[in-house]
């Protein structure tokens, strides 16, 4: 079936995953119109809620996954009524390009529920954990009306700082490897979490992850007061600390402030603009037909107007 503006907005009333599907396939894909399509839809639908936006973050091995799987799953047991996407940022196959889909994988408790979108994507060698349409599908899953959009990284250490632009709350998860594990989250990243896990407490890690939280709970001393985070043992294989780190969220977003949204995302700006100069040059150099992308490249799509276009999608003019 062949998207078009009305085929989308219809879907999205109707709360149809499958078009919600198409569309982050669409806002993915690399030819403009399919692009334009998405960027058109997002500018003309206004958010009427707001979702919450977590992202989760870690060294590789930390167990974001598993802790995903039996924090959702505590989620929706506790309110059937909630409405959860997991944007799940595989690495990509060096093969075929496309996600490698560990992660969903690793939550078969809550795969098959109803109430629980999970899109994996790869991240094509994009920076800072996330994939390069990420921003633009939290959006999509905000119109499409989700109560919490869970944003897991892939998990490559400091730059993972960059997802910290997109969300409303960051927690980043860490293996019980004591102090040297601040060597792979430094502290680029820990000026922007707001909670710390050390999972896999149980059993004969239980030593180790009660001396990780004693090294992780000093660490404080690496970022200001003002970037103060909180840090608690968990084992999310074995559903420990699950329930406080769910109290934990839930108080942080009785209290929480939206317009920070407005002025954390406008960080990403910059960043969003030099991405879309980079794709034109990317396709210039792709494309055998260099005079119609240059012409297009200077008369139409950097253009003030569909640079506002675009901004304007993504919330933030």
């Amino acid at each position: 079936m062949k998207l078009d503006l009305e085929k989308i907005k219809e879907g999205f009333l109707k709360k149809d995953k499958i078009i919600l599907s198409k569309g982050l396939s669409l806002i993915e894909n690399r030819k403009k119109e399919n692009q334009d399509l998405i960027y058109k839809f997002l500018s003309s639908f206004s958010l009427q809620e707001r979702s919450k936006v977590i992202g989760v973050s870690g060294t590789p091995g930390a167990g974001k996954s598993t802790f995903l799987n039996t924090f959702i799953k505590e989620l929706v047991d506790f309110e059937p009524s909630l409405k959860v996407a997991v944007l799940a940022i595989d690495p990509s196959s060096e093969v075929s390009g496309g996600s490698i889909l560990g992660d969903k994988t690793r939550m078969n408790d809550i795969s098959h529920l109803e109430q629980v979108y999970i899109r994996p994507s790869a991240s094509d060698k994009y920076l800072g954990g996330v994939a390069a349409k990420t921003y633009e599908s939290i959006r999509l899953c905000e119109v499409f009306g989700f109560d919490y959009i869970f944003v897991e990284t892939v998990g490559v250490g400091q730059s993972e700082s960059l997802v910290a632009h997109m969300v409303d709350y960051f927690i980043m998860l860490s293996a019980p490897a004591g102090g040297d594990d601040l060597q792979g989250i430094k502290r680029g990243v820990l000026e922007h979490i707001d909670l710390l896990l050390i999972n896999k407490a149980d059993g004969d890690m239980l030593d180790q992850a009660q001396l990780a939280l004693s090294h992780f709970s000093s660490s404080s001393d690496l970022v200001s007061k003002k970037s103060a985070f909180k840090t608690l043992m968990i084992s999310g294989l074995k559903k420990i600390g699950i329930k406080e780190v769910e109290n934990e969220m839930r108080n942080y977003f009785k209290t929480y402030d939206f317009s920070k949204r407005e002025v954390n995302r406008s960080r990403f700006v910059d960043s969003f603009f030099k991405q879309i100069i980079s794709e034109k040059i990317e396709n210039i150099f792709n494309s055998s037909d260099y005079k119609s992308i240059v012409t297009s490249f200077t008369n139409d799509d950097i253009s003030m107007q569909v640079l506002s276009e675009k901004l304007r999608a993504i919330g933030q003019i």
